[in-house]
C-alpha cells in the first residue's frame, strides 16, 4: 500500500499552516529517505482561511522546500469551495516539482468540482486525485452514483476522506463495497484519508491494508484537523521507525511534541520489548538510537522481563 504524508497540510491546522520552512525543507528530506510515495507540501494559493505561506503555496515555496530536487513525489492540494477557480494559477507538468494535485469537494459542490477537476487535469497535465470528504453523511446509493460519474473521468485516484472521524470500517465498508468495484474496474486506484477523532484510524488503516486499498495517508504524530490523522510512525516499515523517531525528538518543538517519553514507548512497542526497558532508558537520558541497539540485542523471554543490568552494561 503507497503511503501519502500530509504532515505539512493538514498538520497545518494546529499551527494556522506557520510552518518554519527549514522545518519543512528537513522533514521533506525524511520523507524522501523513507521512501514515502507521496508528500503533501499544503494548499495551493487559497488565503480565505489563513494568510501563511502553506495555505498559499506558490511555486517559488516547492521549490525552495525541496530544493527542486524531482523526486516525483511532490503534491498539493485544493478545496474547490475556497480554491482559485482561474486554471492558469495551476502548474504544469514538468514546471516544478508537483506531480499531482489533490482536489476535495463537498456534497453541494460536487458536480462543479469534477468538471473543474477535468478542466484542471487538461490544462496541467498532472496526475489529479479526487476526494470525497465527509464520506460517512453518504448514503450507499449516493456514494455508488458519485463514484459512476467520478470514474468517467481519467483521474488517478479516487478518495473517500473521513472528515469526522466516524468511520469504522468493520461495520461500514458495505457503503463502499460496490464504489470500490467499480473503481477497480474502471482502471483507477483507491485511497482513504483517515481521520483519528474516535481512535479508529490505526484499525481502519489494517482494514485497508487486508482489503488492497492502494494508498493511505499519514502525518507525523498523528498532526492534523481536530482529532488527527493516522500517525505515520504507527505504520511506518521497521527499517525506516528509528530514523524517523529520532527526526521528531530533535523537531519537537515544530511537531508540538510535548511528550519524549511517547517516542521510547513507540518503539519498545514496535519492537516487542517490554515497556520497563523504555522507562529505564528515558529515566537515565539513554539516546533513542543507543536504546534501539539495545532492543536489537533482546532474545527470547529477555524481551519480556526487565534486567536492569542488560540495560545498564550496554
Amino acid at each position: 500500500m503507497k503511503i501519502l504524508d500530509c504532515t505539512l497540510r493538514d498538520g497545518g491546522f494546529v499551527n494556522d499552516f506557520n510552518w518554519d520552512i527549514n522545518f519543512a525543507k528537513k522533514y521533506y528530506q525524511l520523507m524522501c529517505s523513507l521512501n514515502v510515495h507521496y508528500v503533501e507540501l499544503g494548499y495551493w494559493k487559497q488565503t480565505s482561511k489563513s494568510k501563511n505561506r502553506f495555505y498559499k503555496l506558490n511555486e517559488k515555496d516547492v521549490d525552495i522546500i525541496t530544493n527542486k530536487i524531482d523526486k516525483k513525489n511532490v503534491c498539493v492540494i485544493i478545496d474547490y469551495h475556497y480554491c482559485s477557480k482561474k486554471i492558469a494559477d495551476y502548474p504544469k507538468k514538468g514546471q516544478s516539482p508537483v506531480v499531482m494535485i489533490r482536489l476535495t469537494a463537498r456534497k453541494e459542490d460536487v458536480e462543479k468540482a469534477i468538471s473543474f477537476a477535468k478542466k484542471l487535469q487538461d490544462y496541467t497535465s498532472l496526475d489529479i486525485s479526487f476526494q470525497i470528504i465527509n464520506c460517512t453523511n453518504y448514503s450507499k446509493k449516493e456514494i455508488d452514483e458519485l463514484v459512476t460519474k467520478i470514474v468517467k473521468i481519467n483521474f488517478l485516484y479516487v478518495y473517500f476522506a473521513d472528515s469526522h472521524g466516524n468511520l469504522n470500517l468493520m461495520n461500514d465498508f458495505y457503503k463502499f463495497e460496490k464504489s470500490i468495484q467499480i473503481i477497480n474496474e474502471a482502471g483507477k486506484q483507491i485511497g482513504f484519508h483517515l481521520h483519528n477523532h474516535t481512535d479508529r484510524a490505526l484499525l481502519n488503516y489494517y482494514f485497508c491494508k487486508n482489503n488492497n486499498i492502494n494508498i493511505i495517508d499519514t502525518s507525523i504524530f498523528g498532526l492534523g484537523k481536530g482529532g488527527g490523522n493516522l500517525a505515520l510512525e504507527n505504520i511506518v516499515g521497521n527499517e525506516y521507525l528509528v530514523e524517523l523517531l529520532i527526526f521528531m525528538q530533535k523537531e519537537k518543538k515544530h511537531l508540538l511534541l510535548n511528550k519524549i517519553n511517547y517516542l521510547f514507548y513507540k518503539l519498545s512497542g514496535r519492537m516487542n520489548v517490554t515497556d520497563n526497558y523504555a522507562t529505564f532508558a528515558i529515566s537515565k537520558g539513554m539516546p533513542l538510537k543507543k536504546f534501539s541497539d539495545f532492543c536489537l540485542t533482546l532474545r527470547n523471554e529477555k524481551k519480556d522481563i526487565f534486567d536492569k543490568s542488560l540495560i545498564e552494561n550496554y
